[in-house]
């Protein structure tokens, strides 16, 4: 991890994978507090590169907020559930045919 933030520009997202990655390893460890840090550092990294509706934001989103019901915080991982379920919904719509947006 040291090694990618310092090959790495701070806005990447490989970066924000190997965080998540690290995120996920902690948490089943249950390293709680070090998961919610890289989950959040991952999570704004993906909004800033990919933008605050892509698949990998929600992802993310979600694993943030498991980790916070880990945690006993159910309402601020409602929030994240609720962001990561908006995203799910709005890329479910734009997969039915005719639901696009015009180029």
């Amino acid at each position: 991890m040291a090694l990618d933030e310092k090959v790495l520009p701070s806005g990447d997202v490989t970066l924000a994978r190997d965080m998540d990655n690290l995120a996920v390893v902690y948490s089943t460890q249950g390293k709680y507090a070090a998961a919610e840090a890289l989950f959040r550092q991952a999570l704004a990294i993906n909004e800033q590169a990919l933008g605050q509706e892509d698949p990998n934001v929600a992802l993310v989103a979600d694993q943030l907020a498991k980790t916070l019901h880990s945690l006993g915080r159910d309402a601020d991982a409602k929030v994240y559930e609720d962001q990561a379920e908006k995203i799910r919904a709005k890329i479910n719509r734009d997969s039915v045919p005719g639901n696009q947006k015009p180029q």
